[in-house]
Parts: structure tokens; C-alpha cells; sequence
């Protein structure tokens, strides 16, 4: 076993090493090849090519196709459409902004949807291939730190097979990710050749290719980390003149962020998916303390994507385990940290990388620069750990061979599967996300009726499900209503014929993907009304926070009228619905995913 190793570890130190890791990463990555269009990929879609079947998809895709990113933009009017329409759910507030300035990025799905729109598998042929390139980048950036040696090798082979990487490589919309990430470590490469070898060139690109890194996505905001990491520990000439170097860097991220702002991008206040950390710096605090150590968990151990289905309790537990075994994991690497300057600045790139992504909702997806510096810490402890092995005892020696052990367990031997099986299922199961969008029980009429989706595991696929059914040939509803929130239990009571009461369990947006259509900025009050082309829903009740807890549905026509078809969630696809007769009440028990 021995012997392997060390000719593993000289592997590690040839040039080729980093075509090998490349390679190893986009084989992964190649089920994501099958996975099709998803959610926002349909829109996408929608703004190049018209949806046959579907004459109204221009009027509710992106305005532009160069401004792919810009779903919700904040236009009253648009956004009142698209909720009458049913792309986007009855609470959404028709002021809400996402909107993102990612130019770069919808240049790349400007090649796609003009050059094979019909070829979904070249799609993601092009995310592999930056799939590789961002691989190439970071395998770069590990040997300009760490030189040629194994340990940079090793870094190399966890980031490439790095189970994180599922969604960005196989959701054709999350690919900004990949973009971002490569242009911003090419321009932490750049710093350091400049920095560290008086590489003039350096000097221009490295703020160039910032520029365009943001351009790619907000993420790109993560180079900064590594240049003040450098600054801090590596740079020769010291700290002070380190950062003083960095103004670059600064000019060309307050430009951006000017610009940003001047041109109408931006989120709106208080949502419960985003958070502004210039608008919003208190909430952005309290969002770093909370969603931060749940990303860390995700980092070691992937999974930080199941806090989005826990309740407070849950959440509260998930944030606790995180905590602890952050503690114990830097606890037991103390002594690398200590010793070694490299590792250091990994770990202060890493907890910086962590900060500005702390402005989403904890997901795996998020962690493409936090990982850089993650898995070049874990490679530098990895090395550490087996030279002063021999030189500890009893507790001291197990606690290193559980935690190095055990983090190279999971990111060496179940990393490659893992990230294979979630490059082809990227935003959840497959045969889920196609049963939400497209399993209608009675297609002969639905056509000329509005379809009434009592409960759903997911709110979001519902707003693609007219343009993913017209893009397999099927007939599309006249529009799709959506009565309760993700995944909960409804008790549904019937006042008359044409009214409906829902009663969620826990009450509405209780979901972070529910709050992305409407957070604490805009709550509702008691009494509103909501009202939609055939359909009034009225506030009825609220729970104690403001939120609804009962909402009142009066529907233009009787509920069995032959206009409506009701479908219900359960064993994993959509059954019709038996509307209850007038006086009546039913339970809908949650519509839990089914795998």
C-alpha cells in the first residue's frame, strides 16, 4: 500500500497531473449530458426561440436576450402577468426585483440558443467544457502557491471531483457559476505572478479579468478573497504594501457595483431568498452568522441544501451540528494552520470567500470559491497529518486519523459518484421535477381549462410547467393556479360554490424558495385582496409573524364548473382532485418529494 502511495504522490508532481484532474472532473460531470432544460433554462430558452404552442412565451421570457438574468425586474406590470399566467405564484409581490447583470453569461446561452436550440446536449457539451476550464484554473492557482508538488496535486484531484460542483456544471441557468469562478481564479493567478515574480502583465489582467468575472456573476466577487489572503500571508513585500496593491481591485468592484445599481439591477429589501449586504447590512450580518456555518457544513460534508426543507427547530439543530463540527475540524488542523503560511492563506481565503455568498440561501452550489481554499487546506492537512502521525498519541492520534480520514474519505472515495449523480439530477431528482411540470391526469380538454394545482413539493417548477409541456408536444392549460405553498399540509374548506378556504400547516411563506417571491419588505394585511384574471384570493387570516395563514379563494365560475381541472399531488405525480362539496372540509396531506 506503501509503495502505491508514493507512486500516486509522484503522479501527483508531474505536469500532466493537471490534465489528469481536468479530465477526472469533466467525466464526472458527463450525466449531466441527459439532464435537458430545467426551471429558469426554459425561459432562457423562451426569449431566443418561439415555444411552438405557445404564443404568449415572449410575453412572460426575459425582455432581452443579452439580460438573461433579469426574470423579475421589478415592472409592475410584467410581474402582474406573469402571476395571472401562473409563472409565478398568487403572493408574489408585483414589485419584486431579482435581477442580475450578467452580461458574459448570456453571451454563452446567446451561443447556445442561436447555434443548436434544439440540442439541449451541446448545452451542457459547452457547461462541461467550462466545467474544465474553471477545473484548469484553480489546478493553476493551487501550483502557483504550492509549486509542484503532491500536496498541490491532491488539492487539484478534491476540487475537480468536488460533489458541490453538481448543480453549476449541470443547470444550464447556474452556469454563471463556472464562468465566474474561472475568470475570477485566473486573475488571483495573474496577482500572484505579479505579486510574486514581478510579472507586469500581471498587473493589467488580473483587475481586467475581475471585471469580467463579475461580469459573469455576482460571484466573481470571490477573487477578492484570495488577493487579501495573499496580501495578508504571502505577499513578500508585506501586509501594508500587499493591500495597498489591491486598489485595482477595489476601483473596478465599486465601478461595478455602481454601474449595477445605475442600470436597474439589484433585489428587493427583505426578500427571504437574497440579501443586499450594502442596502441590507444588519440583515446581511445576521444572514452570515446563520447561513455560514450551515455552508462550512456543506463544505465538509455536502448536504448544506437540506436546511432550505427544515422548520425553525430543524434549522436550529442543523446550525448547531455545523457549529460543532467546524469547531472540532479546526480544532484538530490547529497544527498545519500553525506551521505552515500556505495554509493560512487558504483558510483566510476560505472564510472570506464565505462571507458575500452568506447573501443566498445556504446551497452547496454557492461554494466554488469557498471550495478552493477548502480543499487546498484539507490537501496541506492531509500531508501534515501524515508526517506528525507517528509522532502523536492516544487522544491527539485518534482525533487526526478520524477527521483527516474522514474528510478524505468523503472527498476522495464518494466525491466522484456524488458529484456524478447530481450533475444529472442538478436541481433535484429527475423524474420529480418532470412529474411536477408535466404529469396532468386528463390531457383531452386541458387545453381549455385553467389547471388548479392544489398542492405541489415545489413551487418554483411550476411556473415552467406551460413552456416545458409545449416543448414536448403536449397540450398547455389556458393558465395554471396554484393554491397552497411547497411541500405542506392543507385543510381546504368550501364556503359556497365558488369559494374556496386553504389553511397551510405553519401558514405561508414558511419555505426560503416561498419567500423568494415575496419577504418581510411587503407583508400582507389582514383583509387584502390578490386579484388575478377569474380568480380573487383574500387574506383571511395571519399567523402571529404577518404572515398568511388562511387564504380565502373566490373563483369566477362554480368550483366543478368543466373550466377548471384540479390535480393534487401524490405518489409523485399529479391525481385529479375531488373539489369537496359546499359546507364540506378535507385534508391534503404534504406533498413531500418522492424519490
Amino acid at each position: 500500500m506503501t509503495r502505491i502511495w508514493g507512486i500516486v504522490r509522484g503522479w501527483m508532481t508531474r505536469r500532466w497531473w493537471l490534465g489528469v484532474s481536468v479530465a477526472l472532473g469533466m467525466v464526472c460531470t458527463l450525466p449531466s449530458l441527459n439532464v435537458g432544460l430545467v426551471l429558469d433554462d426554459y425561459w432562457h430558452y423562451a426569449t431566443f426561440v418561439d415555444v411552438p404552442g405557445l404564443a404568449k412565451s415572449k410575453l412572460i421570457a426575459p425582455k432581452d436576450a443579452f439580460d438573461l438574468f433579469a426574470f423579475c425586474d421589478g415592472d409592475e406590470e410584467r410581474m402582474q402577468t406573469l402571476k395571472n399566467e401562473g409563472v409565478l405564484p398568487w403572493w408574489t409581490n408585483v414589485g419584486l426585483k431579482a435581477a442580475f447583470w450578467r452580461p458574459v453569461t448570456s453571451l454563452t446561452h446567446w451561443v447556445d440558443y442561436r447555434h443548436w436550440p434544439e440540442w439541449p446536449v451541446l448545452m451542457h457539451v459547452h457547461s462541461v467544457l467550462w466545467y474544465g476550464a474553471m477545473v484548469f484554473a484553480v489546478g493553476m492557482l493551487y501550483r502557483s502557491v504550492l509549486g509542484m508538488t503532491w500536496v498541490a496535486g491532491l488539492a487539484m484531484l478534491l476540487y475537480a471531483v468536488d460533489d458541490a460542483h453538481g448543480m453549476p456544471v449541470g443547470f444550464l441557468a447556474n452556469r454563471n457559476s463556472l464562468l465566474a469562478t474561472f475568470f475570477g481564479t485566473m486573475s488571483v493567478v495573474c496577482h500572484i505572478k505579479w505579486r510574486g515574480s514581478g510579472w507586469r502583465i500581471g498587473a493589467i489582467l488580473a483587475p481586467v479579468l475581475f471585471g469580467v468575472a463579475l461580469l459573469s456573476a455576482e460571484a466573481g466577487v470571490g477573487a477578492l478573497a484570495y488577493y487579501i489572503a495573499y496580501a495578508l500571508i504571502l505577499d513578500g513585500a508585506g501586509w501594508r504594501r500587499g493591500l495597498a496593491k489591491l486598489w485595482p481591485y477595489v476601483v473596478v468592484l465599486v465601478a461595478w457595483r455602481i454601474a449595477w445599481q445605475l442600470l436597474g439591477y439589484g433585489i428587493s429589501t427583505g426578500t427571504g431568498f437574497y440579501v443586499d449586504p450594502i442596502r441590507e447590512p444588519w440583515g446581511f450580518l445576521e444572514a452570515v452568522l446563520t447561513r455560514g456555518p450551515i455552508l462550512l457544513f456543506g463544505h465538509w460534508l455536502g448536504g448544506s441544501d437540506v436546511s432550505i426543507m427544515l422548520d425553525v427547530r430543524g434549522l436550529a439543530i442543523f446550525w448547531g451540528v455545523a457549529v460543532v463540527l467546524s469547531v472540532v475540524i479546526f480544532s484538530v488542523m490547529i497544527g498545519v494552520i500553525r506551521q505552515r503560511a500556505t495554509a493560512r492563506f487558504w483558510l483566510v481565503g476560505m472564510f472570506m470567500a464565505l462571507i458575500p455568498i452568506c447573501s443566498a440561501v445556504a446551497n452547496d452550489r454557492m461554494l466554488v470559491f469557498v471550495g478552493i481554499g477548502g480543499m487546498g487546506l484539507i490537501a496541506e492537512f492531509a500531508a501534515w497529518a501524515g508526517k506528525h502521525r507517528p509522532y502523536l498519541f492516544g487522544f491527539k492520534r485518534k482525533a487526526l486519523v478520524v477527521v483527516c480520514g474522514g474528510l478524505l474519505f468523503v472527498h476522495v472515495a464518494l466525491a466522484p459518484a456524488a458529484l456524478a449523480w447530481r450533475s444529472a439530477n442538478a436541481v433535484g431528482p429527475k423524474a420529480m421535477m418532470a412529474a411536477i411540470q408535466v404529469s396532468i391526469p386528463d390531457e383531452s380538454q386541458v387545453d381549455q381549462q385553467e389547471l388548479v394545482v392544489v398542492n405541489t413539493p415545489l413551487v418554483l417548477p411550476i411556473g415552467c410547467l406551460s413552456v416545458e409541456r409545449a416543448l414536448a408536444g403536449k397540450p398547455v392549460p389556458q393558465r395554471v393556479r396554484l393554491l397552497g405553498p411547497s411541500a405542506a399540509d392543507l385543510t381546504l374548506t368550501r364556503t359556497n360554490r365558488r369559494t374556496l378556504r386553504v389553511r397551510p400547516k405553519g401558514g405561508y411563506l414558511t419555505a426560503p424558495f416561498d419567500r423568494l417571491f415575496r419577504g418581510t419588505h411587503a407583508p400582507f394585511l389582514l383583509g387584502a385582496l390578490v386579484n388575478l384574471d377569474g380568480v380573487e384570493v383574500e387574506i383571511s387570516e395571519l399567523t402571529e409573524d404577518g404572515r398568511p395563514a388562511v387564504a380565502t379563494f373566490r373563483f369566477a365560475e362554480p368550483l366543478d364548473a368543466e373550466s377548471y381541472q384540479w390535480v393534487v399531488w401524490r405518489g409523485g405525480m399529479y391525481v385529479p382532485f375531488e373539489v369537496p362539496g359546499v359546507g364540506q372540509t378535507v385534508q391534503v396531506p404534504c406533498a413531500l418529494p418522492s424519490f
